[in-house]
C-alpha cells in the first residue's frame, strides 16, 4: 500500500497483481533476448564469425566484460598514465610494507596477479597493467604468481563465461578452482622441490 500512497502505480501493479507480475517477467525476458541479439551481433563483427556461430557462452561473457566500466578507464590512455600507475605504485608501497612484516615472521609473501574479464578480452589494459606491475614486483623482490595465461588459452569469450560469475567481475566455482590450482602448484613447487 505504501507504493500506492507514494503514487508508484507501476511498482504496485507488478508487485501486487498477477497480471502485473506476468507483464514484468515477460518484459524482462524480451529485454534479455534483445540484449542477447545485440551482443551476438557485436561479437560476430568483432570475431569475424557468422551471427549464428556465436555461442551462448560467448554472449554471456559480454555481461562480465562490460561490468564496472568506470574501473576500466584507469587502464587506458591518460587515465592509465595518471590514476592507473599511481594506484599500482600505491599498491607496491603497501606490498613492500607487508613483505617486510611477513619476513620478520618468517613467512613468504606471494602476490597473485589474475585478470578481470575486460583484461582477457582486451590486450591493451592487460599489457599496460602487466608491463608496469611485473617489473616493479621484480625490482622490489616480491614473489608473484601470474594466472593470466590460464585464462587466455582457447576461446577467451567462452573462458570468461566458464570462469566468471554471470554479469560480474568475480570468479565462479570453476574460476576459483583454476586459480587455487595455480596457486597450489606454485607454492608446492616453491617449498617442496
Amino acid at each position: 500500500m505504501l507504493d500506492l500512497k507514494k503514487l508508484y502505480l507501476w511498482r504496485f501493479i507488478y508487485k501486487q497483481t498477477t497480471i502485473g507480475t506476468f507483464i514484468k517477467h515477460l518484459g524482462d525476458i524480451i529485454e534479455l533476448e534483445i540484449r542477447n541479439l545485440r551482443d551476438r551481433y557485436i561479437l560476430s563483427k568483432k570475431l569475424e564469425k557468422s551471427f549464428f556461430n556465436i555461442s551462448s557462452k560467448q554472449i554471456k561473457s559480454f555481461r562480465s566484460i562490460n561490468t564496472k566500466s568506470y574501473i576500466t578507464d584507469y587502464f587506458y590512455g591518460k587515465e592509465w598514465k595518471t590514476g592507473g600507475k599511481k594506484s599500482v605504485d600505491f599498491s607496491i608501497e603497501n606490498l613492500i610494507n607487508l613483505k617486510n612484516f611477513l619476513e620478520n615472521k618468517n613467512i613468504k609473501l606471494f602476490v597473485v596477479l589474475y585478470p578481470w574479464p575486460f583484461e582477457i578480452a582486451d590486450k591493451i589494459p592487460r599489457e599496460n597493467y602487466l608491463n608496469y606491475i611485473i617489473p616493479k614486483l621484480v625490482e622490489k623482490k616480491i614473489n608473484y604468481i601470474s594466472a593470466y595465461k590460464y585464462f587466455l588459452d582457447g576461446d577467451i569469450y567462452s573462458n570468461i563465461s566458464e570462469s566468471y560469475i554471470y554479469n560480474d567481475v568475480h570468479f565462479n566455482k570453476n574460476g576459483n578452482k583454476i586459480l587455487s590450482d595455480i596457486i597450489w602448484e606454485k607454492i608446492f613447487m616453491e617449498f617442496y622441490s
